[in-house]
């Protein structure tokens, strides 16, 4: 549909109109997509409500938007020589925000003015070295910060009282996240293929903390603080190559779900005796690993796969696991003896194969 004025080039696409005595009161705007885009559109939308203006190649600012005020929605995926929006400020009721791969943007200032901000995704803005200003987001509930490749400083997330879900997955430069403790109601977090990261200490304050995604952090050697996080239901620690015990397991008594594949240090899963909520436990490609008698501790495992563990050579151990319903066991080339699994008597799958 057309607008008067308004060139067909723009390829507008209006959900709800009202028309007004003087204006146009547009409430839902699509101009995605446009190859040049006059936001003076957008600024006599003073009902506007949801704005799309995803790969809108040539905007680098959106100051138009300043009159905006019942803004709740803004899409701004891909609009990469995007580098001022100081203009978000004004816009009070903004709720959700996506400027993903914005390349050029390095400051997020103005975003602290928005006090209904709810959900935020940065993932892919690879020049933004500063979120600071995100303390101010009183209600910030969901945060992708992901692929952001020169963010090493999150200290000031710890203002962020009710953030629930935050990615801070792919980025090779943070080291701490002992921040993230006071985040009281973080529920969901992603730190997976951060390669500098060490030590997950600072996430022993994480009292809410249900999933954890650290899967391919290479440097990770040490999920001892893991013990303080006593909601936590879903771990995803494969790939962590320099991971030899999880002793700080012990603690979690809500673990559900375990992935440790690929952890070929891993030598010492004792601590996850402690674990009695274990449902799902994957250990496949943990070549170091000989020893699993302390999952006979684990009533409620009811899946564990052991594939391409080449240096186990005894499952005595399992004949305790009395909820067992699937054990994967190929390729474990040492093991000779499986004549302990008549103890498993729910076991309804069994992999074998060399």
């Amino acid at each position: 549909m057309r607008l008067g004025g308004v060139p067909a080039a723009f390829a507008a696409r209006i959900d709800e109109i009202e028309q007004g005595p003087s204006v146009w009161k547009v409430v839902h705007l699509d101009l995605s997509d446009t190859p040049t885009v006059v936001l003076a559109l957008a600024s006599c939308a003073v009902a506007l409500h949801t704005l799309n203006l995803n790969r809108c190649r040539a905007l680098t600012d959106v100051s138009a938007l300043a009159g905006c005020t019942a803004l709740h929605t803004l899409e701004l995926t891909s609009c990469v020589a995007l580098a001022d929006v100081s203009a978000l400020k004004s816009c009070a009721a903004l709720h959700t925000l996506d400027l993903i791969s914005c390349q050029a943007l390095t400051d997020v200032s103005a975003l602290a003015s928005c006090a209904a901000l709810h959900t935020l995704d940065l993932s892919g803005c690879l020049a933004l070295a500063d979120v600071s200003p995100l303390a101010g987001c009183a209600a910030l509930h969901t945060l992708d910060l992901s692929q952001c490749l020169v963010l090493a400083d999150v200290s000031s997330l710890a203002g962020c009282a009710t953030l629930h879900t935050l990615d801070l997955s792919y980025n090779d430069v943070i080291t701490d996240v002992s921040a993230l403790a006071g985040c009281a109601a973080l529920h969901t977090l992603g730190l997976s293929e951060c390669s500098a990261l060490a030590d997950a200490g600072g996430l022993k304050g994480c009292k809410a903390l249900h999933q954890l995604d650290l899967y391919h952090c290479q440097a990770l050697a040490d999920v001892s603080a893991l013990a303080g996080c006593k909601a936590l239901h879903t771990l995803m620690l494969y790939g962590c190559g320099a991971l030899a015990n999880v002793s700080g397991l012990a603690g979690c008594a809500a673990l559900h779900t375990l992935d440790l594949s690929g952890c070929s240090a891993l030598v010492d899963v004792s601590a996850l005796a402690g674990c009695k909520a274990l449902h799902t436990l994957n250990l496949s490609e943990c070549r170091a690993l000989t020893d699993v008698s302390a999952l006979a501790e684990c009533a409620a495992l009811h899946t564990l796969n052991l594939s391409w563990c080449g240096a186990l050579a005894d499952v005595t151990g399992l004949a305790g696991c009395a909820a067992l319903h699937t054990l994967d066991l190929n390729h474990c080339g040492a093991l000779a003896d499986v004549s302990a699994l008549a103890g498993c008597a729910a076991l309804h799958t069994l992999y074998l194969e060399h």
